[in-house]
């Protein structure tokens, strides 16, 4: 099969992507239960990572089966859109872990294009745009990835001199001159 490396490296990456979900429910310190949002980012990086780790591995073995390049590409192209129509359904849907609806559509419209291109490579059979397809599909997950990590960044970024809030000002030491 042309590029199984390519496929079994992502194979680990998406298990690898799974455990950084880990790594945000570890860092961030709010109650996991009050914040809608990091239970979402949480849930699509696991699930993302999970679904990319086993459409990676998943190459190989249909290749076995079918000794067909094309078809390969078409029975693994054919999975991804299944699940990724699944999770849009429950991950997209309006709810508290969307308070901004913009974001939620144009998450809706990246979908939508990203679907349109797994189904284009479903008529193709290419591997190469299959390869391209994994690229992006990963970027998903890495991107909530690093908006997690950047809010966690936010939060706990140290005061500098001159940050303090009105009414909080320093009171200066008593007993020297002015």
């Amino acid at each position: 099969m042309p590029g199984e490396f390519f496929f079994l490296a992502f194979g680990g990456l998406g298990i690898s992507l799974a455990g950084f979900a880990g790594l945000i429910f570890v860092l961030d310190r709010r109650p996991i239960v009050d914040n809608p949002i990091s239970r979402w980012r949480i849930r699509h990086i696991a699930l993302t990572g999970l679904l990319i780790s086993t459409a990676g591995l998943l190459v190989l073995p249909v290749y076995q089966l079918t000794s067909d390049v094309a078809m390969t590409v078409r029975l693994v192209s054919v999975f991804v859109i299944v699940v990724s129509v699944i999770r849009a359904r429950i991950d997209l849907r309006p709810g508290t872990a969307w308070p901004d609806e913009r974001r939620r559509m144009f998450n809706i419209g990246l979908a939508v294009l990203t679907l349109a291109m797994w189904i284009a490579n479903l008529a193709v059979g290419s591997v190469a745009f299959m390869m391209l397809l994994f690229v992006v599909w990963i970027s998903a997950p890495i991107g909530t990835f690093a908006n997690a990590i950047q809010d966690l960044r936010i939060e706990e970024a140290p005061q500098l001199v001159g940050d303090n809030p009105p009414g909080n000002e320093p009171v200066p030491p008593s007993g020297g001159s002015a």
